[in-house]
């Protein structure tokens, strides 16, 4: 997941660079996507520590 999230936030930034007029709202959803993979894979990993 983290890494799914990693690559989601990259490819919002090459987004930004390559786009003339930059669509906000689709560069928002990819940096959204990819930060909320990156806490939830860290939030599954801490709860299934704390089971063990």
């Amino acid at each position: 997941m983290t890494g799914f999230g990693a690559l989601l936030i990259v490819i919002g930034a090459i987004a930004v660079l390559a786009m003339d007029p930059v669509s906000w709202f689709g560069v928002g959803i990819a940096w959204l996507a990819g930060v909320y993979s990156i806490v939830m894979a860290r939030v599954i990993r801490r709860r299934a520590s704390k089971q063990r």
